[in-house]
């Protein structure tokens, strides 16, 4: 969580600074809202789940949402041997193995 917070500070700084520097080249006040700080802790919309927290909630089919596990693995064809095994935090995970 921690780390979350910081990297949301750290584009916040990021954006700040380009909003300055937008309004010193253009000497114009901006017409959007500034942005908004990162906040610690969980928003209001957030959704947590106190009986297992490795669950995680994920995008279903549609604009389902399904509390799951987010798991990968790799299988050798021929054994059917599982060579390699991964829980992740993160919901996505598209990217974590290649097929081979």
């Amino acid at each position: 969580m921690q780390g979350t917070l910081r990297a949301g500070q750290v584009e916040y700084q990021a954006k700040l600074a380009a909003r300055e520097a937008k309004v010193e080249a253009t000497g114009r006040k901006p017409r959007s809202k500034p942005p908004e700080p990162p906040v610690e802790g969980p928003l209001p919309r957030d959704q947590i789940n106190l009986t297992d927290e490795e669950s995680r909630i994920h995008a279903g089919g549609g604009r389902r949402v399904e509390q799951c596990y987010n798991a990968q693995a790799v299988v050798a064809a021929g054994s059917l041997l599982v060579v390699a095994a991964r829980w992740y935090k993160p919901p996505t995970t598209s990217n974590s193995y290649r097929r081979c």
